[in-house]
C-alpha cells in the first residue's frame, strides 16, 4: 500500500491509497480511501503546488480511468494525512 496523487488525460486530480501490487505505471487504477481535487488557485504553478486545493468527494474504492501521471506520496498512513492537511490547509501566496 502507498499513496499517491494521480493525475488524468481529462485534468483529473485525485489524491488516495493505491493498493499493493497494483502496478502504478497502468492507465487504470483503483484507488482506495480517495479524495478527489476540485479546485486549486491559478496561482499554483503545478499540481504539484496544491497547497492551495479544495476537495471533496471522498469515496471508499474509485476506478481511474487514462492516468497520465501518479505521484509517490509515501507508505506510512500518518506521512500521507500530514501532507494532505497540509495541502488542505494552506493559505494561497
Amino acid at each position: 500500500m502507498k499513496f499517491a496523487l494521480v493525475v488524468t488525460e481529462c485534468h483529473g486530480l485525485f489524491f488516495g491509497v493505491l493498493p499493493d501490487g497494483q502496478d502504478d505505471k497502468a492507465r487504470t487504477l483503483v484507488l482506495q480511501d480517495c479524495r478527489h481535487v476540485l479546485y486549486w488557485s491559478s496561482g499554483a504553478d503545478s499540481f504539484v503546488g496544491l497547497g492551495f486545493a479544495l476537495a471533496d468527494s471522498f469515496r471508499p474504492r474509485i476506478v481511474v480511468h487514462g492516468v497520465t501521471s501518479v505521484t509517490d506520496c509515501g507508505e506510512s498512513e500518518e506521512e500521507a494525512n500530514r501532507l494532505w492537511k497540509g495541502l488542505i490547509e494552506a493559505e494561497p501566496r
